[in-house]
């Protein structure tokens, strides 16, 4: 049996909350892309007949990894076009994989940096203070908080995503889409950038002495370019893994021998 079409009607408010609130709560089986055909088989089942689920399920089982609460704007607008492709027919499945494929790195980088690295470590860090001055209330704070603005705010990116997407067809001709993914991935290298620049420590002990005067190389080059060093480091592990395919195990294993015999020798 061949795939056919069941139906031309857009998607219901009902039917698109529906959708959302099985990511919301699904969305940590999204990285094994049976997550993704599990949240759009009611759409599918609304569109097509028994066949065209499992062609449109079996669409969306790509490995995937982004992070997961940010990564709702990416569920809408995948929702869209699935219902542009379903009501109109000018959407592809294969342009709707490459644009999901293509917004998970950005908005990994976004969504890392402002949930993890920011939202979280800022709820704690108020939940921990309550709790020494009250008790439970703390815990309680950070639970219902969390959920608070993960929620809120998920709802309001997955329905911003759908418009995006069912807008699709004016979007890729007009190439605001390539705008979009471009603003991402700018967005997502300087948060990286900016992470790097934090959490990537590369200093120097080398010292010389002149009388009774002791220099440091590391003031030298920081009273030069700050963090000269950590940026070197950043450069040559993505020289290694981009033009010399070192794997991640090998960077590590060999970051880990540089370090301890640079320690040993003073230079670190």
């Amino acid at each position: 049996m061949a795939t056919e079409k069941l139906t031309n009607e857009r998607l219901t408010k009902k039917e698109r909350n529906k959708l959302w609130n099985r990511y919301m709560w699904f969305n940590f089986q999204n990285f094994y892309g049976n997550g993704w055909a599990w949240v759009l088989r009611p759409l599918f089942e609304k569109y097509y007949n028994k066949d065209g689920v499992i062609e449109g399920m079996q669409n969306h089982l790509d490995w995937y990894n982004c992070e997961a609460q940010t990564a709702s704007v990416i569920a809408g607008v995948v929702v869209g076009m699935e219902e542009e492709r379903a009501v109109t027919g000018k959407v592809s499945a294969d342009v709707i994989r490459a644009t999901k494929a293509s917004l998970q790195g950005p908005v990994a980088g976004i969504g890392d940096s402002v949930v993890q690295g920011t939202l979280i470590p800022l709820l704690l860090g108020i939940g921990v203070s309550l709790t020494q001055s009250t008790g439970v209330l703390g815990p309680l704070f950070y639970i219902f908080s969390y959920l608070a603005i993960i929620v809120f705010g998920s709802h309001i990116l997955f329905n911003q995503g759908y418009r995006l997407g069912r807008n699709a067809m004016a979007t890729l001709t007009g190439g605001a889409l390539n705008r979009v993914i471009e603003a991402f991935m700018l967005f997502g290298t300087i948060v990286v950038g900016a992470l790097g620049a934090n959490y990537v420590k590369a200093t120097t002990a080398i010292q010389w002495s002149s009388g009774e005067s002791v220099t440091m190389l590391q003031n030298v080059i920081d009273g030069i370019f700050p963090k000269l060093l950590s940026l070197g480091v950043i450069m040559l592990c993505y020289w290694l893994g981009k033009k010399k395919n070192v794997g991640m195990v090998k960077m590590i294993l060999g970051m880990l021998v540089v370090t301890v015999l640079g320690t040993y020798l003073g230079i670190f």
